[in-house]
């Protein structure tokens, strides 16, 4: 016991939080991954939460971290300077601050609302999402990266860092880009989905039927949910196999857009 090295002991303690930090950070952005793709439209609730959860990750990574390099340099800068790795993974990280801030700042926000332009609007969330994913792997590259630091040095680190950015970017662009605008589409209009229902149970002349039964357009629009009411009535009296499908169709559409509460 006389022999213990406290600070190696500190050491060991401040690496094992450092690396579980990094886990959490890679777990929240898994979740806010699942947020934005795992639905038509994206689950802000769950991706302020997970965007949350990375900032404390992160934060307590530049906590465990700095304090490290307290222990092992002392904050000497000829130490500091002479160890390119260090270099490298504090100006990855730097990076991933402030790209971090920009996609808290800039992107999130326009999963908020649909958009009018959902291409261009996707461009930053992509462009941001692919640094992102991008500087995190190569943050971790650079953690276990001892073995070709001294081949590398600095300048090979961020060389390798700028190739897999642009790498990420260009696929982002090409694949995610699309998939993001899709989810920023303003949605169909409630009372169009509708009327589609009746065409898809009657078919063309579905619409015509409902005019006949004095249910309009304009009436679907203004209080879809007692519209379908309605419809299924008129429905009733003509094939009751035809209501159940409609309501099976409807219900679903008003739960999309919260709206089976009121029905």
């Amino acid at each position: 016991m006389e022999n213990l090295d406290l600070t190696a002991v500190a050491r060991m303690g401040l690496i094992l939080a450092h690396l579980l930090a990094f886990a959490a950070a890679f777990a929240a952005v898994a979740f806010g991954d699942f947020a934005i793709f795992r639905r038509r439209r994206v689950d802000t609730e769950l991706l302020t939460k997970a965007a949350n959860g990375v900032t404390l990750a992160l934060t307590a990574l530049w906590i465990t971290g700095f304090a490290v390099i307290l222990l092992d340099t002392r904050l000497d800068l000829a130490v500091l300077w002479s160890k390119p790795k260090l270099l490298a993974k504090l100006s990855i990280v730097g990076l991933l601050t402030l790209n971090g801030i920009a996609l808290h700042r800039w992107a999130f926000p326009l999963f908020s609302q649909p958009q009018d332009d959902p291409h261009r609007a996707a461009f930053l969330p992509a462009v941001l999402g692919a640094v992102s994913a991008t500087t995190w792997t190569f943050a971790a590259f650079v953690g276990v990266g001892k073995a070709v630091a001294p081949a590398l040095g600095y300048s090979g680190f961020m060389a390798l860092y700028a190739f897999s950015v642009a790498v990420g970017v260009w696929v982002s662009l090409t694949y995610v880009r699309p998939r993001l605008a899709a989810q920023m589409l303003p949605p169909e209009p409630v009372h169009t989905i509708l009327e589609l229902h009746t065409r898809q149970v009657l078919g063309p002349v579905g619409m015509d039927y409902l005019h006949g039964q004095g249910i309009q357009s304009a009436d679907i629009a203004t209080d879809p949910v007692a519209a379908v009411g309605r419809i299924g009535a008129a429905l009733e009296n003509l094939a009751p196999e035809a209501r159940e499908q409609f309501d099976r169709l409807a219900h679903a559409t008003l739960r999309k857009h919260d709206l089976l509460q009121a029905a």
